[in-house]
């Protein structure tokens, strides 16, 4: 009878392993995709890889707290031009939703980055690296 108490202990501390695993893959996989929204491979706003070998294809300034594409940072560059009230050379499309969609964008990226450095996420990723890492080494 201790046999099969001790057979059903282990099924079931070996259930509860491998649903921790589960739940650390799912937890890996979201961290993964959120860090994914902040590489420096690829153009914040429209995904496009960036590339260092040309310097025209990518922009960053001291300005601009994204890496962008030509395209994006120019049309950032007449988003931020806009807001201080230069509406020299815009374009048909810069109307009233083109202003919102720059203004929605810009908290998105905003509500990620203090997501991502909250105390609560970072000491969440601490955890799960030093369970990662003692798992590893068993």
């Amino acid at each position: 009878m201790a046999e099969i108490i001790l057979f059903k202990k282990k099924q079931s501390s070996k259930k509860n392993r491998e649903d921790l695993k589960e739940k650390d893959n799912t937890f890996i996989d979201f961290v993964d995709s959120l860090f994914y929204l902040q590489s420096y491979l690829k153009c914040d706003k429209c995904g496009k890889p960036l590339f260092n070998s040309n310097p025209g294809i990518t922009k960053k300034t001291s300005a601009s707290l994204y890496n962008f594409c030509i395209n994006c940072f120019n049309d950032y560059n007449d988003y931020i031009n806009y807001l201080k009230g230069d509406l020299k050379g815009k374009q048909t499309y810069q109307n009233s939703a083109w202003v919102k969609l720059w203004q929605s964008w810009i908290s998105y990226k905003g509500s990620v980055d203090s997501y991502i450095n909250s105390k609560e996420f970072l000491d969440t990723i601490h955890k799960k690296t030093v369970v990662l890492t003692d798992n590893m080494e068993d």
